[in-house]
């Protein structure tokens, strides 16, 4: 009896490990290559299933990954400018970040305002 319960219990713990939650994904860094038209992007929670990347709305191919690393592949012929990163987790339970890249030539900085107090 004792150990019909015991392996009922181990079962049941065991089997719930596997619906843990794990840390949302979060993004520290991406770095794009136009040269190999693939971007690196870093940082936490990007689970043990294979993750979803879009930039803003093309969904991106991931030829590799880990939890806390992913390489995708840029779609040829992206124009210059600034995209949204989304990186999702497709492991349970499912989430996403989000981070601005800029992609290619960056311009200019603007103008620096120096604020000017007055004096009275």
């Amino acid at each position: 009896m004792y150990l019909k319960l015991f392996s009922l219990v181990a079962v049941v713990t065991l089997g719930l490990a596997n619906f843990a939650e794990s840390d949302p994904p979060s993004i520290t860094s991406a770095q794009p290559n136009l040269s190999t038209n693939t971007i690196a992007i870093s940082g936490t929670g990007f689970g043990s299933v294979r993750p979803t990347v879009n930039l803003s709305t093309t969904p991106l191919t991931v030829t590799s990954f880990s939890p806390t690393a992913i390489t995708a592949t840029l779609p040829t012929g992206l124009n210059a400018g600034t995209y949204a990163l989304v990186v999702t987790s497709n492991s349970p339970p499912t989430s996403s970040a989000v981070l601005d890249v800029t992609i290619g030539a960056v311009g200019p900085a603007g103008p620096m305002i120096i604020p000017v107090r007055a004096v009275c």
